[in-house]
């Protein structure tokens, strides 16, 4: 079974070649062109945010009647449903501009989290409320602190993070070829 499984493995080593140079050049990109990286994280965040606004109005209406803070919900996925239909309709929205709209989100998960965590939470798990709560608000008051800063460092984590990555599943991808050989 493990010869099958080393086997199997050994023939798809190419394919992890891929993933590390896809990882390379995004990384490269990231760092070099970081506006370019901006503008499509913006579009990629409008998906996450509509998502995210669609799951909690679904869990609003569905715990309405069945629990005190079901309303939060409503407002977290009505504001945040908003914030997604803005950013899909400006894409190229500026980077100083699109790190404060992720601090708003930010800091209003953290204090949704705070409120459930200090007036609703009786399941035993307030201090993961309170905790997600008060990371929330420091990262968004840390991001609407220094909005183009913290965007422009994100991008360079994000890019750094891909380099990394690219570089470790190249040299993953040349051990399993080796082996299967």
């Amino acid at each position: 079974m493990a010869r099958e499984i080393k086997g199997y493995a050994g023939s798809l080593w190419w394919l992890f070649v891929v993933v590390s140079v896809i990882l390379v050049v995004f990384g490269l990109v990231t760092l070099f062109y970081p506006g370019l990286t901006l503008t499509g994280l913006v579009g990629v965040f409008a998906v996450f945010v509509v998502i995210y606004g669609l799951v909690e109005l679904f869990e609003g209406f569905s715990a309405a009647g069945k629990r005190d803070n079901w309303w939060l919900s409503l407002l977290a996925g009505v504001l945040l449903l908003g914030l997604g239909v803005y950013l899909a309709k400006h894409p190229g929205i500026s980077v100083t501009a699109f790190a404060l709209l992720i601090g708003w989100t930010l800091l209003l998960r953290g204090v949704v989290d705070a409120l459930i965590g200090l007036f609703y939470s009786r399941d035993g798990h307030q201090l993961h409320w309170y905790i997600t709560g008060a990371l929330g608000i420091i990262a968004g008051l840390l991001t609407w602190s220094y909005p183009a800063d913290s965007a422009l460092v994100f991008t360079w984590v994000l890019g750094l993070w891909a380099l990394v990555v690219g570089a470790v599943t190249l040299s993953r991808a040349l051990a399993i070829r080796s082996l299967a050989e």
